[in-house]
């Protein structure tokens, strides 16, 4: 369309462009009906908005209310014709088809958009997508490890990524967590750039559990496993630290392509086992805490860090098949320091030798009695022999058979069992003194005896027998006791 315009004399013709449908343009409210808005689009014909075309459910200012004079884009919905044909327009379509052009094209590129907080609701967060209404699930609010309320954004920007846009069912699914993820994602690859074994961190304590702390070092979150926590070995985490508590740990392992990472606590604090040589001293004794029992002995915590084992055969004098039967978890003991490797870490420890098994001796093993023992050992002068674990005494050669022997090994050998006499007892000399020889000896009296006290009461059995034949007391010898037997047998 071309008007003249006459300013001065000079006469200007100007071309208007007639607005097309389709077009997006500005105008000015001029006149609000009851179910039309008049709009000045600088055109000859003025434009109209339906009242259902002013605004839509999804607009975030679906309430506004048009205001006469108020600035306003207007999508041209149809043309009318001729000089008073009125151009047909609409609000909420001018809002709509700008804003879907930023989301399709931050959409396909896989762009970040701006968007504003606008209410919470159900499940999420609603923003200002460009004028639209999008959704924020709570999900994608935050990290999956650092939640957030859907409150603290209200009237907040934020950058968010488009998950879903859907133009029919007017559908903006919208991420921020992605955002969130991609930063992260560089805070690492910085991070773990910048970081090497052996490096001194500090950080919070975000986790306690009971394999483990979990240390927040900003991007990135180390575990201090267990093991590395204390140098003690049952020690519990939360007897060590606190959740929240800052602390500086030491890098122990690092992998990047795992956004793993492993922290120790105790390698921040001296070795123990650095002094163990000059600490612990062979043949003195301290005391300690059992730790563990197990099939082959037992474990005694000397200090934190610090463990020595007690081998079964160093834990009683007696044969002990299960430890649990003298000994408990957590107990307190008097160890005594057989052997100390500092190099490998070991400590060997007793408590029998610290249990006198002579003690009792002299009320169990007296002069005289006859007891079963076993042989130990063998030496020229005589026999060792077990009374009972931890208690030996000595067969003498000379007393190892009744007759004269070279060397004990001509009557016993190593594990066997024998039958002995005790003749002495000496506990203060830790000194058991005994023999087979006064064994054999008494049980060869013991015999004679015994058929001697036979013998008598024969003779007088026989005595009685000829009483009663004789009727009087018979005098008789030997000689005739034996005669009177042959006839008493012949008869």
């Amino acid at each position: 369309m071309e008007i003249t315009q006459t300013q001065e004399g000079t006469t200007y013709h100007i071309e208007i462009r007639q607005p097309q449908k389709g077009d997006i343009i500005e105008g000015k409210i001029v006149q609000v009906k009851p179910d039309e808005i008049i709009v000045d689009i600088g055109t000859k014909t003025e434009g109209v908005i339906p009242k259902s075309e002013w605004s839509a459910p999804f607009l975030v200012d679906k309430d506004k209310k048009p205001e006469i004079g108020d600035k306003v884009k207007v999508y041209v919905l149809d043309v009318g014709k001729g000089e008073d044909g009125l151009i047909k327009l609409s609000r909420w379509r001018a809002i709509f088809e700008e804003a879907w052009d930023y989301i399709r094209e931050a959409k396909n590129d896989d762009k970040s958009i701006k968007v504003k907080g606008v209410k919470k609701v159900k499940g999420g967060l609603m923003v200002d997508v460009f004028g639209l209404e999008g959704f924020i699930p709570q999900s994608h609010l935050s990290l999956p490890d650092k939640p957030v309320s859907a409150w603290k954004f209200k009237g907040k920007e934020m950058e968010v990524k488009i998950l879903e846009a859907e133009r029919k069912r007017r559908r903006i699914v919208l991420s921020r967590r992605s955002i969130l993820e991609e930063e992260l994602q560089k805070q690492k690859e910085k991070f773990f750039s910048n970081l090497k074994e052996g490096d001194i961190v500090e950080g919070k304590v975000s986790g306690i559990t009971n394999f483990g702390v979990f240390v927040d070092l900003g991007p990135v979150e180390g575990l201090i496993h267990l093991s590395e926590l204390s140098w003690s070995r049952d020690v519990q985490p939360r007897d060590v630290v606190k959740k929240g508590q800052k602390i500086k740990v030491k890098v122990i392992e690092v992998k990047p392509e795992e956004g793993k990472l492993s922290l120790s606590l105790k390698q921040l604090q001296p070795d123990p086992w650095e002094k163990v040589g000059e600490k612990y001293k062979v043949g003195e004794v301290y005391e300690g805490k059992i730790t563990r029992i197990t099939d082959f002995g037992v474990f005694v915590e000397l200090e934190p860090g610090v463990e020595g084992l007690i081998l079964l055969r160093d834990l009683d004098w007696e044969n002990i098949e299960n430890p649990r039967k003298i000994v408990r978890e957590g107990q307190k003991i008097e160890v005594k320091v057989l052997s100390v490797n500092q190099a490998e870490k070991r400590i060997r420890l007793g408590r029998k030798q610290l249990l006198d098994p002579w003690q009792d001796i002299a009320e169990k093993f007296k002069v005289g009695d006859i007891v079963k023992v076993k042989v130990t050992k063998l030496a020229d002068f005589g026999a060792f022999v077990e009374l009972k674990p931890g208690v030996e005494g000595l067969v003498h050669v000379s007393h190892l058979a009744k007759g004269r022997i070279k060397h004990p090994s001509e009557c016993v050998r190593e594990g066997d069992e024998i039958e002995v006499k005790i003749l002495e007892v000496k506990p203060e000399e830790k000194r058991v003194r005994l023999s087979v020889r006064e064994l054999l000896l008494e049980r060869e009296r013991e015999e004679r005896k015994k058929k001697e006290e036979e013998k008598k009461e024969q003779e007088e059995k026989l005595k009685e027998s000829m009483k009663e034949i004789l009727g009087e007391e018979p005098t008789v010898t030997m000689g005739d006791i034996m005669n009177w037997k042959k006839l008493h047998k012949a008869r």
